[in-house]
């Protein structure tokens, strides 16, 4: 048993929109280009996207080009998300940054790599059982505000390869998990772990949470001999679990460099995100700014270019 369902759950409302959180166990398998390029795909589909990072390695926050999502120079959304007590955060321009463009519609918490010693900090609280809130669920708390199904359409979460504070707020706050995986020993074994940690999970603290599939990362185009070795490990391993092998992400230098223009990613992602509105349900709302509030600080921040 995992020290983190060791402690019963508090009651939080379930939030009114998908959220989708994005993990393994093994890093370099592709997490932070899947919530990337999904959300772009999303965004061009007409939905309102709140995507997270909650990574201390903050690969999503410099994941999205400038021509998506205009670059700071220091940014302490994750912070905000796990210590924060206000909703209105999401749309702080000091905590969230809003697309430009056909990209309005994407919100981006970025973090920084003092998400790192804050997770230590709380992880501490946690195990002495001073925390006069259940750290586990900070962000839980902020994502049932009613609010969230006027702001947005869908939520994304990146999170890390490995088993913290973040990545544990990010499981509490979630209704479904995507697990990418690279065909390979380690990134096989980092998916099946973090699977059956997650059903662990959803039958001790999180009953709503369901694990939406496994994404195959980094294939050739035709699997290999032991590419589909993996694979059927995988699938052995974990039975009953979809697995979305017919829109596998291939070793392609676009896809791990985030080129959100590569033709041939555009179409991946573009058919990946209208599986992903059929399977999650996706409100298929209409553009409309009038029910999205503006930011309503501003930092006065320098943009970098």
């Amino acid at each position: 048993m995992s020290i983190w369902t060791t402690v019963g759950a508090p009651v939080v409302a379930p939030p009114s929109i998908p959220v989708l959180s994005v993990g393994n166990l093994k890093g370099g398998v592709g997490k932070t280009t899947v919530v990337a390029n999904m959300a772009a795909a999303l965004v061009r589909q007409g939905k309102r996207v709140l995507a997270i990072d909650l990574d201390f390695q903050a690969s999503l926050s410099v994941a999205f080009p400038p021509s998506v999502i205009p670059r700071y120079e220091e940014s302490d959304g994750g912070v905000n998300v796990l210590l924060g007590d206000s909703y209105d955060m999401f749309h702080d321009a000091r905590v969230s940054a809003r697309g430009i463009g056909p990209f309005s519609d994407l919100s981006l918490v970025r973090t920084t790599l003092d998400l790192a010693d804050v997770e230590d900090r709380m992880f501490a609280r946690f195990i002495l059982g001073q925390s006069q809130n259940d750290d586990r669920f900070a962000l839980a708390r902020k994502l049932a505000d009613p609010r969230l199904g006027r702001d947005f359409d869908i939520v994304i979460i990146d999170t890390p390869p490995r088993l913290t504070i973040a990545s544990i707020n990010a499981l509490c706050a979630s209704t479904h998990v995507l697990i990418p995986t690279a065909l390979t020993p380690l990134s096989a074994s980092g998916a099946v772990t973090f699977a059956t940690f997650v059903k662990e999970f959803r039958a001790r603290l999180c009953p709503r949470l369901s694990i939406l599939s496994v994404l195959p990362t980094f294939t050739n185009p035709n699997l290999s001999i032991s590419e589909r070795s993996y694979l059927e490990r995988i699938k052995k391993n974990l039975s009953g679990i979809a697995f979305w092998d017919d829109h596998s992400i291939p070793r392609r230098q676009a896809f791990a460099n985030n080129n959100l223009a590569d033709a041939h990613a555009r179409q991946l992602f573009e058919s990946l995100s209208e599986k992903l509105i059929q399977e999650l349900r996706v409100g298929r709302n209409a553009r409309a700014e009038n029910r999205r509030p503006d930011h309503r600080f501003d930092s006065g921040r320098r943009v970098l270019s």
